[in-house]
């Protein structure tokens, strides 16, 4: 005798529930979950699109977003391409276990992983049925599909709509008839709204030298920034590199958020007047005194120079004002009297969210005047000299990669 699916599903609530039937719940659950998979549609399973964890390709996968995206749980993210989340579009999956390999202090822009790993993006409509979801799943055309949906405007055209996803996770779900748990959560939302983790969170805090702290610098930064300076600088090869390091230790790095629409909450206290330590934008001001040579660590500033203010950029590992610190040195060799204030000749101003260091003229020259005079005691001994000369170069070999 043969049945329909209809028929089918009142024989198993029968068996069900006979008292002197073999048949048990968790098994006629299983068996009613797979008979309504041709009845079921995307829009019956999918997780609403506001819920949906997305991220944005231009966004960098440093320590932090890496931090958000362990916090999630998700071994799949959708990657959009504008800045407003409002009016995206989808243009790649991110496989999570592709991360495995990065070094959040490089920094890796979301877009490079994306085009290095070219993953099928699987769109469907709500009212793709859940069978044939189920055969694209197990054909390898992905695990997670993006849901759109047709919209009419008032002129009668159609535009679509991003209105969910659904995941492999989410159809094995609606076919056992229960909630797949994960080993690291507690309980899991049927409206998806947010996975609850019994992982202690605090012990992330094993990590967190690894994280960019705003007023910190990390110690392989500093190495960058003492190669980048004694290479380029002719008045740093003078210090000794642990005294340099010294010197950038007991200097200020600030952080500065750009007000923009990922930065709104910082858009209202921002000046673009103020300098950066009254929280401001301004790094320098023009025909204005300064005592700080800038290093730009993170982001990027605006220049106007010249008379007619001549507009260039300039970003990471680029150093504003040496000539405050050429001066300096000057000084110090012909035992002259440094220059009290130098005045600035140009106008920086920041232009996204970046990290500057502030290197003060009077440690230059405490640094620089302990060292020379260290220097010209030890002349005595050109051995020490030779070794200290070695040491530096081997340096340079070790670091060279590293700033490249």
């Amino acid at each position: 005798m043969i049945y329909s699916n209809t028929e089918l599903k009142k024989l198993v609530k029968i068996h069900e529930t006979e008292q002197l039937a073999e048949l048990q719940t968790n098994v006629a659950n299983i068996m009613t979950g797979a008979l309504n998979l041709e009845t079921k549609f995307v829009q019956d399973v999918m997780m609403p699109w506001d819920n949906v964890y997305k991220i944005n390709i231009n966004d960098r996968l440093d320590f932090e977003t890496l931090l958000e995206i362990f916090k999630k749980g998700y071994s799949r993210i959708p990657v959009f391409s504008n800045n407003s989340k409002e009016d995206l579009e989808i243009v790649g999956i991110l496989f999570v276990k592709e991360l495995i390999l990065l070094d959040p202090e490089d920094e890796i822009p979301v877009s490079s992983i994306i085009n290095t790993f070219e993953h099928q993006i699987l769109k469907v409509a709500t009212d793709y049925k859940l069978n044939v979801m189920l055969n694209d799943f197990c054909s390898g055309k992905g695990h997670i599909a993006i849901v759109k949906e047709k919209i009419a405007n008032n002129m009668g055209l159609f535009t679509e709509k991003y209105v969910g996803i659904l995941t492999l996770e989410d159809l094995l779900e609606s076919i056992l008839q229960v909630d797949i748990i994960d080993e690291t959560d507690i309980a899991l939302d049927r409206n998806k709204k947010d996975k609850y983790r019994k992982f202690d969170m605090n012990k992330l805090k094993l990590f967190d030298y690894r994280r960019k702290k705003p007023d910190f610098i990390s110690p392989q930064e500093i190495k960058a920034v003492v190669h980048h300076l004694k290479y380029t600088y002719h008045f740093f090869r003078t210090i000794p590199s642990n005294s340099i390091e010294n010197l950038i230790k007991n200097s200020k790095v600030i952080e500065v958020l750009y007000p923009d629409d990922s930065n709104k909450e910082f858009k209202m206290i921002k000046s673009p007047y103020d300098m950066i330590e009254q929280n401001g934008l301004m790094v320098y001001k023009k025909h204005e005194k300064s005592n700080f040579m800038s290093v730009i660590l993170d982001g990027k500033l605006e220049i106007h120079s010249g008379k007619n203010n001549f507009l260039s950029e300039v970003s990471r590992w680029y150093v504003l004002c040496p000539d405050i610190f050429e001066s300096v040195y000057q000084s110090y060799a012909n035992h002259t009297r440094p220059i009290d204030e130098h005045i600035v000749d140009f106008s920086a101003r920041v232009v996204s969210n970046s990290r500057i260091l502030r290197i003060s003229k009077d440690d230059f020259y405490n640094e620089l005047n302990k060292n020379i005079n260290k220097s010209e005691s030890n002349c005595n001994s050109p051995s020490q000299n030779i070794q200290s000369s070695n040491e530096d170069e081997h340096e340079h070999e070790q670091i060279e990669i590293e700033i490249k």
